[in-house]
Order: C-alpha cells, then sequence, then structure tokens
C-alpha cells in the first residue's frame, strides 16, 4: 500500500498482507463503543500495536533517494501517488452519500456525516470538503493515506538539508532531527492546535507520529539489517512474539490499575500513544515509547515471517498486499454485506445496519465473517472492475484500428 518502487521486494506483499489482514481483524472485533469492552479486546490490543506502524516502515523501506534530490518534484510525486486514491474514493463516497442514506447504510441517528444532503448547496460544500482532506463516512482508515504525505514530504526535504549541510554526517543528523520531530509532535500535542481545523491538525500529527516508523524502515533497508536478522528466524519470530504477546497482556485495564496502583488512567490499548487521546496530558509521550518498542518488535516479527518458505508463497497474502490500498479503502463497506446477514438471521430492524463499523454488541465468530468479508469483497470488485476495464479498452482498440 502506497508504493512505487518498480522492483518489487516480493515479501513485502506477503507483510503488506499479513498488515491489512490485521486491519480488517481490528476493525470486525470493533463491536461496542470502547474497543477495552469488545469481546475479542486481547486481539484488538494485539493487532493495533503495529498493524498501522508496520505500513510506515514498509514505506520507508521502499523510499528512493532521487525524491531527496530534487525535493519540490520529489514531494509533488509523492503527493499524487497518495493523494488520487484517497480523493478518488472519497467523491465516490460523496457522490453515493444519499443513496447510502436512502438504504440505511448510514443514518442520520449517528453523526454529522451520516445525514444525507440536502440541496445543491449542501452537495457542493462537502464536495469542497471531500477534496481538501475531510474525509467520508466509509473513508475512516484512509487517513493513513494523509498521514504518508505529511510522512513523506517532511521526510524528503529534511534529508535535502541534512544531505546539503553535512553530507559527511548525513544519518547521524538525520536521525537526531528526525527525532527531534517526533519529540516535538508529542510534547506539543499537535492535534489540538487551536483555530486551526482539526482535519488538518490530527493529518499532521498522525504523519509526525509515523514519521519515526518510516525513518527506521528506511534504516532497516539501507543497513541491510534484513539480511542479518532472518539467519534468526528460527527463535527471533517465537521471541518478538512473545514480547507483543506480553504487551497484550500488560496493557489490560486490570493490569494496569495495579501497576500503576490507579494513578494512570485506563486506556485501550498502546494504539493510543499514536492517534493521541483527549485529556491524558503528561501521558502521550510515555504511551508513544512503548508503542514504538512493541511496535518495532511486531514489525520486524512480520517481515521476517514472511519470508519463511512456508509462508512467503502463500497466494492469499500475496494478493491481499497487492491490493491493501483498495482494501483499506473500501473494508467498511464491505462489512455491511454481513451485517445484513445479521439482521436477516436474528431479525433485527434495517435501522442497524448504519451501526458502524460493525453491528454492536453481536458476539460469537461474526468477526471471523466480517474480516473475511472485509478483505475478499474489495478484491474482487477491483479485480471486476480491472477486467471491464480491459475488455474496454481492447473494444476500443479494435475499433481505433478498423
Amino acid at each position: 500500500m502506497g508504493s512505487e518502487v518498480k522492483d518489487r521486494i516480493h515479501y513485502l506483499d506477503t507483510a503488506k498482507g499479513f498488515g491489512i489482514l490485521m486491519v480488517c481483524i481490528g476493525h470486525a472485533c470493533t463491536n461496542r463503543s470502547s474497543a477495552a469492552t469488545c469481546q475479542m479486546a486481547d486481539l484488538i490490543r494485539f493487532v493495533t500495536l503495529f498493524h498501522m506502524a508496520l505500513f510506515f516502515f514498509i514505506n520507508g523501506m521502499l523510499y528512493q533517494t532521487k525524491y531527496s534530490e530534487r525535493p519540490v518534484l520529489g514531494s509533488f510525486k509523492k503527493f499524487r501517488a497518495y493523494y488520487f486514491p484517497f480523493v478518488k474514493y472519497n467523491l465516490l463516497f460523496w457522490l453515493l452519500h444519499n443513496l447510502f442514506a436512502k438504504f440505511y447504510l448510514i443514518s442520520g441517528r449517528l453523526d454529522a456525516k451520516d445525514y444525507a444532503y440536502e440541496g445543491i448547496r449542501a452537495y457542493v460544500v462537502s464536495f469542497v470538503k471531500s477534496i481538501i482532506g475531510f474525509r467520508q463516512k466509509f473513508a475512516g482508515a484512509m487517513w493513513f493515506l494523509e498521514a504518508l504525505i505529511v510522512i513523506s514530504i517532511v521526510f524528503i526535504f529534511v534529508d535535502f538539508v541534512v544531505t546539503k549541510l553535512v553530507p559527511q554526517r548525513r544519518i547521524l543528523f538525520l536521525t537526531i532531527t528526525i527525532f527531534g520531530i517526533v519529540l516535538i509532535n508529542r510534547l506539543l500535542n499537535l492535534s489540538e492546535v487551536p483555530h486551526v481545523p482539526e482535519s488538518l491538525t490530527q493529518m499532521v500529527y498522525w504523519g509526525l507520529n509515523g514519521l519515526l516508523f518510516f525513518y527506521v524502515g528506511y534504516l532497516y533497508k539501507l543497513y541491510a539489517w534484513n539480511e542479518k536478522l532472518v539467519k534468526h528466524k528460527a527463535w527471533l519470530v517465537p521471541l518478538l512474539l512473545l514480547i507483543v504477546i506480553l504487551a497484550v497482556v500488560i496493557m489490560r485495564p486490570r493490569v494496569v490499575s495495579v501497576i500503576t496502583n490507579d494513578s494512570i488512567p485506563v486506556y485501550q490499548s498502546v494504539q493510543g500513544a499514536f492517534v493521541g487521546i483527549t485529556g491524558m496530558k503528561g501521558l502521550p509521550l510515555l504511551q508513544y515509547g512503548l508503542y514504538v518498542i512493541v511496535g518495532f518488535c511486531g514489525i520486524v516479527m512480520v517481515i521476517i515471517l514472511s519470508q519463511f518458505r512456508g509462508i512467503a508463497g502463500v497466494k492469499i497474502l500475496k494478493t491481499l498486499g497487492k491490493y491493501s490500498l483498495h482494501i483499506m479503502c473500501l473494508h467498511f463497506l464491505a462489512f455491511k454485506c454481513i451485517s445484513l446477514i445479521i439482521i436477516m438471521v436474528y431479525h433485527m430492524s434495517i435501522e442497524r445496519l448504519a451501526e458502524y463499523p460493525v453491528i454492536n454488541d453481536v458476539n460469537g465468530l461474526w468477526w471471523i465473517a466480517y474480516t473475511v468479508s472485509g478483505c475478499l469483497l474489495p478484491v474482487l470488485v477491483v479485480k471486476l472492475f480491472e477486467i471491464v476495464k480491459c475488455k474496454i479498452c481492447s473494444l476500443h482498440g479494435k475499433r481505433a484500428k478498423v
């Protein structure tokens, strides 16, 4: 998701497959307003510890220094690469907004994003917002693309300046600068800037949080750390898995309460360090430190696991990885198919179809059905679109020859 390199590192497709699978699992299991009280709360904590950081890390591995050599052009190319998919899907959801409302996919009972647009003015205002970064209801997961825009542009210009000023100690000063930017972002809490639209501040905040994972991914590839670590994969993967599981256990609300003697507010998971939690002054930096340590353990675990002989060639994972961007953008909408089935099975009101991301308080194994739907339906839809597009282009080419 978000890669532009022609020479594909094939095991990264498998790693992205794992990543997007975890994204869908995390959302499929969130069947209550608080993730901490969900049936599969531990599974949610596990995947949210590193699933989005994994994608930032992979994009860092795929970064090419040619973008830093001409920063303006490089920034434009990166902006175009991430902005176009974002606005394409966002405008698709904007165009279908009232249709979604008519068929109960969204409802005014939930929040302002769900009301049907009334009149041309409402459509125009929403159109403008959709172009400048306001995410439509089903585009919630696309904050990732906005964050990548910030990460890429910041890294390109920082690398350009550092390379010009201290070329012989580029990595040293690049590291100091990146860590400084991340630290300032955490200490100043740039997600809450007065008189600045929240959508903009959150985009910058999320991007600067992800910058560290992007940069370490860049170093991981630059210094060939993968080649060194993969030699020890037999014991390293189980060890890293154990660390992540231990973090999940520690992050349970009861354990947090005991460890801190109730002096620190209980948070849902270390993922809260990434997006930021309102009202937790002084704690986010501590959270972020824990998130970084455990996050890197999870990331390296997935990267190395994706190179195991029996896993690297799994076609379904590689396919999910190649279509990860489309899955990211469409899986919330794909969830509605399972929600409709649940409504029919349990004879619920059709209005509950609007519940987001899944129908609340329905336990059991439905999260598996949601996950399968969220992963596979977007792939099938996009593949069908590609087939139709090829057919049309083929017919057009034949007519042109005639």
